[in-house]
């Protein structure tokens, strides 16, 4: 024994130098060899006194050595076995189980009881149904009161259950070969709570098998594993998660979620060093750490608090003589000693005793989304440079990813067909998650056209807006020529709003990508703001809160639902925005005009040129407390004089919702050049909640109703030079044929019932016929067409059907 541990201080010598190169939170302490026995898997044991013992594995038997002093090892008992390459050991109060694959040894039973001072041993080769048949097995799992052999020469390698009540005489008393299986041999696993995880290497999955009854136990589930040869299980501490290993080349460390085995998932897997080949073995969870065996990597300690981002945060190799694949060097681990020092077998190099610094990773997850639509990205690249992590994104765009090294980072991410993104500064610290979101944007797109009128007249100072539903907006204004530029626009699908005052506004759909060219667009003359852009409405007033203000409106309530401040604009129109009085949210008397008046004033209405007679059109909101003498005035202004076209009160109609009003100006005055109109809103004392808005505000010709006209003949026309248009009703294509074919420039425009433009566009005529491709997505309804030359004008009233 002196001389074993003079030899023994050597090899620490020796050891300690070899390692010094790249442990990581480990601590050397010490190596004990077996020249001429090569060692198999390992347990820990403590006896009455507090003494630690590692129990050891070898291909001559077992060996039990005191460790209590971690940094000089010393073995003090050899209990000697068959010769084999395979011994595994578990202990159980004061005994230690031993199995091996050495034919006719069945289990080996150490009573370690009176340590230090001796032991005894004897073997157990059955009882009852199997009395004298048990002759060798692979390995064993104990829990509470039975042990659990695996890869016996009984029942194909099932797990057969022995009853240790008495623990030098055990009792068999089942197995799970009647589970059904393709392949009954388990060749290791774990029991808790009545419930048997075995590990069926040679197919390739874990069975889950129900305990309740031992004498006849019952499949529940089975669930195959990452590399499909699963040599070994461990629960979680909360049992909730089972670690798997997989014993082949570029083998997987792996945690699943199994908390309901009737939908059990795959969390996470995980290599010491990805691609180099290397086994995984065994592992063992304490604190929610795994601690591995990872033969020819040595002993790695895995983070696994967050079960689903399993980061390696400490290694010792056991074996630097060998790297990559192979069944050298690091066989077992037990990392339960009261100390806390970690005892591992290596197969050529003998007994391990290290220190571990259990440190928790640096949890760094996320998901990656597309800019413009909001959808998760798979397949996007993660990588935090000066470090290993280099994650892909699941089939919902998540990474999940870490570090033991604590640090500022600089990540990048990628994706085929988007614009790489670098993100500087990540602080990635022990144990705190760093989650982050990222957008991926395709490649910015500059989108230019011109904005004429129907002459082909450049506009200039036109307003330009693409927005989408994810809430990217992009503005442009037009030069003097009426060319605009909007830059580094996503590709994608945009509502294109454009717009002027003078002009009728007009909205639709338009896909942007690399292959897009001009956007042209043509503006007819006219009035119509939706407020989608600020043509120049002039607010005054004294009032101290509540005053007009252009926004996407805030609902709020005084008795139903929205019912005082609207939570949306009028929902015919082109945008979101209205003009409302505040809109600051919170309770309904919150931004309520307060404390006088607040005036919204149109810009200059010429209502003179190019209208014989006109209609004002517009929604309006108003909300008054029941008891209030509050009024929302609305006038026609010209020059000095000004016209009331509504007193809206409290018992008007269509108060707290929005109401389409249509105002002849004929009726009140003759149309002039320099008109304006007014929304004049006080709060009159005693002081009342009160609120007003206004959207969708245009100027119309008084057109005749004519219902009784038939479908297809014409409205309205000069010198009859629309000749038909078919089919009416239509779907999404019209044929027009006119009388003249000596007119060269048309204007072709689409309204519906209350004056929009949804189609205007310029063509230049060829012959008497052309064709007109609509919108498939056309609400169905009455439309007006309008075909214009330089001399002429005709209208035909259309059903979509």
């Amino acid at each position: 024994m002196r001389k074993l541990l003079l030899s023994t201080i050597a090899i620490i010598i020796y050891c300690g130098q070899l390692h010094a190169q790249s442990p990581l939170n480990f601590t050397f302490k010490s190596n004990l060899p077996y020249p001429g026995k090569s060692l198999a898997n390992i347990w820990g044991y403590v006896d009455s006194l507090g003494n630690e013992y590692a129990i050891v594995g070898t291909t001559a038997g077992v060996s039990i050595v005191n460790v209590t002093n971690p940094t000089s090892p010393v073995e003090v008992f050899t209990v000697p076995g068959l010769s084999s390459s395979w011994r595994e050991i578990k202990t159980s109060g004061k005994y230690a189980y031993v199995t091996t694959e050495a034919t006719v040894s069945g289990l080996q039973i150490i009573n370690l009881s009176n340590l230090p001072a001796s032991i005894t041993s004897k073997y157990y080769t059955g009882d009852g149904a199997i009395n004298g048949l048990l002759t060798k097995a692979h390995a064993l799992h104990i829990d509470a009161g039975y042990c659990y052999l695996y890869g016996s020469n009984l029942f194909s390698g099932a797990a057969v259950i022995l009853n240790l009540s008495d623990p030098w005489n055990p009792v068999y008393t089942g197995n799970t070969s009647n589970g059904g299986l393709s392949s009954n041999y388990i060749h290791d696993g774990c029991v808790s709570n009545d419930t048997l995880w075995g590990a069926h290497v040679y197919g390739g999955f874990f069975s889950v098998f129900n305990l309740a009854n031992k004498s006849a136990p019952v499949l529940m589930q089975t669930q195959s594993t990452p590399n499909t040869f699963t040599h070994n299980t461990w629960l979680s501490d909360n049992h909730r998660v089972l670690f798997t290993t997989d014993e082949v080349t570029n083998s997987y460390l792996a945690a699943f979620d199994v908390a309901d085995i009737n939908n059990i998932s795959l969390l996470d897997k995980i290599q010491s060093t990805p691609g180099n080949g290397s086994i995984v073995h065994n592992t063992y969870i304490k604190n929610d750490y795994a601690v591995a065996s990872y033969y020819t990597e040595g002993v790695i300690i895995v983070d696994a608090a967050r079960p689903d981002n399993l980061i390696k945060v400490g290694h010792y190799d056991t074996s630097p003589a060998y790297s990559g694949n192979g069944y050298h060097g690091c066989w077992g681990v037990y990392p339960y000693l009261p100390s806390g020092n970690i005892i591992a077998s290596d197969i050529e190099n003998g007994l391990y005793v290290l220190t571990p610094n259990y440190v928790r990773g640096c949890y760094f997850e996320g998901t990656v989304i597309d800019t413009l639509t909001g959808v998760p990205i798979p397949g996007a690249t993660v990588q935090v440079l000066s470090s290993s992590m280099n994650e892909v994104t699941n089939a919902s765009g998540q990474f999940r990813t870490g570090t033991v090294n604590a640090g500022t980072y600089t990540v990048t991410v990628t994706k085929a067909g988007y614009v790489t993104k670098t993100i500087t500064g990540v602080v990635l610290t022990n144990g705190v998650l760093t989650n982050l979101n990222i957008q991926l944007a395709l490649p910015a797109i500059n989108v230019s056209g011109k904005i004429q009128d129907v002459a082909n007249i450049g506009i200039p100072n036109a307003n330009i807006v693409f927005e989408n539903n994810n809430g990217f907006t992009f503005n442009g204004t037009a030069d003097s020529s009426g060319v605009y530029q909007v830059n580094e626009v996503y590709p994608g699908t945009y509502a294109v709003t454009i717009g002027k005052w003078k002009y009728k506004t007009i909205c639709q759909s338009v896909v942007v990508n690399a292959s897009t060219g001009s956007l042209d667009y043509i503006l007819v003359k006219g009035y119509y703001d939706d407020f989608t852009f600020d043509f120049g409405w002039v607010k005054a007033g004294n009032a101290k809160k509540g005053k007009w203000v252009r926004a996407i409106p805030v609902g709020t309530t005084y008795i139903n639902p929205n019912d005082a401040n609207p939570d949306a604009d009028a929902n015919t129109d082109c945008s979101k925005w209205a003009y409302v009085t505040g809109n600051g949210g919170g309770a309904y008397n919150n931004d309520d005009v307060d404390s006088g008046f607040t005036n919204l004033i149109s810009p200059v209405l010429d209502l003179k040129t190019g209208y014989a007679d006109p209609v004002i059109r517009f929604k309006r909101w108003f909300f008054v407390q029941p008891n209030s003498n509050d009024t929302l005035i609305i006038k026609l202004q010209k020059g000095t004089a000004s016209y009331i076209l509504e007193q809206v009160t409290k018992t008007s109609v269509g108060n707290s919702s929005w109401l389409q009003r249509n105002y002849r100006v004929l009726d009140y005055v003759t149309p002039g050049k320099s008109m304006k109109v007014s929304f004049y809103v006080k709060d009159k004392r005693p002081e009342h909640a009160v609120e007003a808005g206004v959207d969708e505000f245009y100027v119309v010709e008084n057109l005749p109703a004519r219902d009784d006209v038939n479908l297809t003949s014409i409205i309205q026309s000069e010198n009859d030079f629309v000749k038909s248009v078919y089919p009416n009703p239509f779907n999404d294509q019209l044929i027009v044929t006119l009388n003249n074919d000596e007119l060269n420039i048309l204007v072709v425009e689409l309204t519906d019932v209350i004056g929009r433009i949804v189609l205007s566009k310029t063509i230049t005529k060829g012959d008497d016929e052309f064709q007109l491709s609509l919108n498939k997505e056309l609400q169905s309804g009455v439309y007006f067409l309008k075909v214009k030359s330089d001399e002429h004008v005709a209208m035909v009233k259309l059903v979509k059907k």
